[in-house]
């Protein structure tokens, strides 16, 4: 089974009076965020959704991400990574063969170090050029000296005036 995870905004900045709501990219995109796993079969069929979370940013928090460094983990909004892991892994014991697909997002210390089953593997899009085993052995020239071990291609689909191209 996969589990895909990701978060999301959802912009209501068209509606200025409406109470509730925080800022997302800017102050003045007004909205709330929704991290959400959906379940997927092996074959790709849709089994639902395994977990979401809703939140609204504080605007007096605006600006303050300069201050992430001095918090810990269980303060931060990537924390929803552990904390999805942490739920899974109870929800999900059971499952033969689960794979975590995440965005760059999810490229966190604390998530990559989060307990797992042995049956429980995780796909993600890095964005730190991680340590694999000591300083002088990074993870970007570890997967650079792997050999290929297959290639698919993939059809991507276009806007609906122009052909998909082949990746």
């Amino acid at each position: 089974m996969l589990c895909i995870q990701d978060t999301t905004d959802i912009d209501f900045s068209n509606l200025r009076q409406t109470k509730g709501l925080g800022y997302l990219g800017t102050e003045y995109m007004l909205g709330i965020k929704l991290h959400a796993a959906v379940a997927v079969s092996g074959d790709g069929l849709p089994l639902g959704i395994l977990k979401e979370r809703y939140w609204e940013r504080p605007f007096e928090e605006y600006g303050k991400k300069k201050d992430r460094k001095k918090k810990e983990i269980v303060q931060k909004e990537s924390y929803r990574w552990v904390e999805f892991q942490n739920t899974l892994n109870e929800e999900l014991e059971g499952v033969k063969k689960l794979i975590h697909i995440c965005d760059r997002e999810s490229d966190i210390y604390d998530y990559l170090s989060a307990e797992r089953s042995d049956s429980q593997f995780i796909l993600l899009r890095i964005a730190q050029d991680r340590v694999v085993s000591d300083e002088s052995h990074r993870i970007k020239s570890y997967l650079n000296n792997l050999s290929q071990m297959g290639r698919t291609k993939v059809n991507v689909g276009r806007n609906g005036k122009e052909a998909p191209r082949v990746s």
